[in-house]
């Protein structure tokens, strides 16, 4: 894992990525994002899995939606990857429109994703702790 961190450090591959990922967001998802409050719940599951599922594209099938939902994932590899630090010193330092926009994708789309990945790992791993079996 070490390897591929210092690839993104040296590279600035995240910071140089994530400006333009922004901006290819699809209108919708920014609308919904932009400016929602911290008590938000996550985005409609449509606009949620642009982040989240991994879908296989054809050059038959490359249209603009398809640029739009290749830049919700960069978004949420750049937020939940090895450029993680990078993604959170970006924010540091972006305008404040962007650094809203990166917040809010992380906080409707991204996290919610890590966090029921993280959970599942370890309610599976649960039965192997001692202590932590049910009767």
């Amino acid at each position: 894992m070490y390897h591929y961190i210092q690839f993104f450090q040296e590279q600035k591959y995240t910071e140089l990525m994530l400006p333009v990922a922004l901006r290819l967001l699809p209108a919708a998802v920014v609308s919904m994002v932009q400016d929602a409050p911290e008590s938000a719940p996550p985005l409609p599951q449509p606009y949620y899995d642009m982040f989240n599922v991994t879908r296989h594209y054809t050059v038959d099938e490359a249209e603009g939606s398809s640029l739009g939902a290749l830049s919700c994932r960069a978004v949420c590899h750049a937020v939940g990857g090895p450029g993680a630090a990078a993604a959170r010193a970006w924010r540091a330092a972006a305008p404040p429109r962007a650094a809203r926009l990166l917040a809010g994708c992380a906080r409707r789309a991204v996290s919610p994703a890590l966090v029921s990945a993280q959970l599942s790992r370890v309610v599976q791993a649960a039965p192997r702790v001692p202590g932590l079996s049910r009767p």
